[in-house]
């Protein structure tokens, strides 16, 4: 059986993602950094008008890969705009190939373990499942348990992230929750 989130994890995948209607430059990019000054702007309004407030030398920094909606990066441009609708469908879209990762992992899942770790392959990337990884070893029964795995990604830039931290949590508390038996 090929299971897909559910309309509880699609919301609980939402609740960690900022939505942002204008496209906004990636954090880590050039011109996010150089542009801390009107941070709070990006994503909130069109980017020209944003840039047309910064000096030129920061204007003509990459902010690439743009990114829009709850975090989707495919061809983004900065001056592109979304409704909240469009946004959930791209989210979904994102979601597709978290999905098949996720289900490819062999092992029965209840639909909150499965809404868990899409939530944290969304975040991180499908690559946390290989058997070499903490998670996916603990999901193969090798190491500790996967809700305890989880808690394992909570680092940006070689440091403990709160914001990561309180998203692993979560997740270890939606993974281990109880709901529906796995599917056989």
């Amino acid at each position: 059986m090929f299971r897909t989130i559910s309309e509880h994890g699609l919301q609980f995948i939402k609740g960690w993602e900022a939505l942002r209607l204008y496209a906004y430059p990636d954090p880590r990019s050039d011109l996010a950094l150089q542009s801390q000054s009107v941070r709070r702007r990006w994503g909130m309004e069109p980017a020209s008008a944003i840039l047309a407030d910064l000096p030129e030398p920061v204007r003509l920094l990459s902010g690439a890969p743009w990114t829009i909606g709850y975090g989707h990066t495919g061809d983004v441009k900065p001056d592109d705009h979304i409704t909240e609708h469009q946004a959930e469908e791209l989210l979904r879209f994102d979601l597709s190939p978290v999905e098949v990762g996720v289900n490819n992992v062999g092992v029965p899942l209840t639909q909150n373990q499965f809404d868990a770790l899409c939530s944290a392959c969304f975040n991180l990337g499908t690559g946390i499942l290989q058997t070499h990884r903490s998670l996916g070893m603990a999901l193969r029964g090798i190491e500790s348990t996967p809700g305890d795995a989880l808690l394992l990604y909570d680092h940006a830039g070689g440091h403990r992230d709160t914001g990561l931290t309180r998203r692993r949590k979560a997740e270890k508390r939606l993974y281990e929750t109880p709901d529906t038996e796995p599917a056989a």
